[in-house]
């Protein structure tokens, strides 16, 4: 009689139930999370056409009159990117929180 690896286990068919634990506290976190960066971008389909199929229930701006300001925490791209000042390339672009150009201002006396 060949092994069965599975020994203890039931021989005949059965209802196994496996239950996933869902807290409400990492849903509103991850919502809260969401909400805080709402209209914070512009809708690329709507800059690009002027249309947006999910209309007024967009996360997106609209225009520059729906966009608001994220706010960022104070250490936001107050170092050099690793990887763009090694490579010349960043994966994460315009969301990276390092700095990529330097900006330098000229001061005129």
């Amino acid at each position: 009689m060949p092994s069965n690896s599975l020994s203890g286990l039931p021989s005949s068919p059965t209802n196994i139930f496996i239950s996933s634990y869902t807290s409400n506290n990492n849903r509103s976190s991850s919502h809260s999370a969401n909400s805080s960066r709402y209209k914070t971008e512009l809708c690329r389909p709507y800059d690009e056409n002027g249309v947006c199929k999910y209309g007024d229930k967009c996360q997106f701006a609209h225009g520059d009159k729906e966009l608001r300001t994220l706010q960022r925490h104070p250490k936001y791209k107050t170092e050099l990117c690793r990887t763009y000042h090694t490579t010349g390339f960043c994966p994460y672009g315009p969301r990276c929180h390092f700095i990529h150009q330097i900006q330098l201002t000229h001061l005129t006396f």
